[in-house]
């Protein structure tokens, strides 16, 4: 789960809720409580950063963007990620 937040947050920034809309859309169904300990996780570790936007609906969130750090890390589990997927294509 913490690969698909990087993700997402890899492109733009998002806030929790965004994250949870979008992973709905995809059938996959994540409640926003748990959102928000990987949120936690992922800064406590210095992978993003994380500021206050207002939204076109007149709301203001948390939203959440990746650092140079987190940009690196999720390079990395990217290329974990093709590594495991070509090994389990080989099984």
């Amino acid at each position: 789960m913490e690969f698909m937040v990087l993700k997402m947050i890899k492109v733009r920034s998002h806030s929790a809720q965004e994250m949870v809309d979008k992973l709905n859309q995809e059938d996959i169904k994540v409640p926003l409580g748990t959102i928000y300990p990987i949120l936690k996780r992922i800064r406590a570790k210095g992978l993003v950063r994380s500021g206050l936007e207002e939204f076109d609906n007149g709301t203001i969130q948390k939203t959440y963007h990746l650092n140079d750090v987190g940009r690196r890390h999720i390079t990395e589990m990217e290329r974990e990620w093709k590594h495991l997927n070509r090994f389990i294509a080989e099984l």
